[in-house]
């Protein structure tokens, strides 16, 4: 899925704290099911290789932040949320950025 799509998605939510947290969370857990899928079409089993997964969904993530700021002058995602949370999750993944 692409960017506008998931900026797409955002936006039909209310864009209120609420909505805004519900669409928020639907986009990540999407993506992250994108990035799951794109592993294992890929064959990706070495960190390497996952972490380049990883940054190009994140790559995606800031995308949807710079269309959201053109259009609405402000985010409520923050700039690299992707990339932060799994290399939390997954700490290994640090040495690959």
């Amino acid at each position: 899925m692409k960017a506008k799509e998931y900026y797409d998605i955002i936006m039909s939510f209310p864009q209120d704290p609420e909505g805004i947290s519900q669409a928020v969370s639907k986009i990540f857990i999407m993506m992250s099911t994108e990035a799951k899928e794109l592993i294992t079409k890929r064959k990706a089993v070495r960190g390497q290789a996952i972490a380049a997964i990883v940054r190009e969904q994140n790559d995606k993530w800031n995308a949807i932040i710079a269309i959201y700021e053109n259009k609405n002058k402000w985010c409520p995602l923050k700039r690299n949320g992707f990339w932060n949370h799994w290399t939390d999750e997954i700490p290994d993944l640090k040495k690959y950025r």
